[in-house]
């Protein structure tokens, strides 16, 4: 089945600031495989953004392409030292200190950095990329069919 199709094909991306932390509190976000499709919508959506065009409107498209995949996120708490105001739904909701951020793909943008959506980003890009290898490499069978080979590219085929 192809990974695209099988909806416990998820992966995990940390953030390079939180690579070192513990794994039971580390900040953990969680992305669904995308198709070859997806990820070209995705691109196109960043496509020709740099850290000169750093505006409203880029960070918009950038969040919608991290959005585009993003299922979940897991210790995500606010240790900031004071309340965090972060966009919920239609409005905004106040997480105390110390408390669990709720996911909801609105609040991304609400609680990282550019340069921090562009590693997630990244991160994402690479960490699907990274599980068909894995997958490749491990004692599971095979994704490819196990049946009859293509025919060699140098025998003619019936028309």
């Amino acid at each position: 089945m192809p990974l695209v199709c099988d909806p416990d094909m998820e992966f995990d991306v940390v953030l390079d600031c939180d690579k070192d932390k513990k794994e039971d509190v580390r900040p953990t976000f969680i992305f669904r495989c995308r198709s070859a499709r997806q990820w070209g919508e995705a691109e196109r959506k960043v496509d020709n953004l740099t850290t000169a065009d750093c505006g409203r409107g880029a960070l918009d498209k950038l969040a919608e392409a991290i959005n585009d995949g993003l299922v979940g996120w897991r210790n995500m708490v606010n240790n900031s030292g004071g309340k965090l105001t972060v966009s919920a739904g239609d409005g905004e909701v106040v997480i105390e200190p110390g408390k669990q951020i709720p996911f909801a793909s609105e609040t991304l943008m609400s609680i990282i950095t550019p340069g921090e959506a562009w590693d997630l980003y990244y991160g994402a890009l690479k960490g699907g990329m990274v599980m068909v290898a894995d997958l490749k490499k491990s004692a599971s069978p095979s994704l490819a069919s196990t049946e009859e080979s293509a025919a060699d590219a140098g025998q003619e085929q019936p028309t």
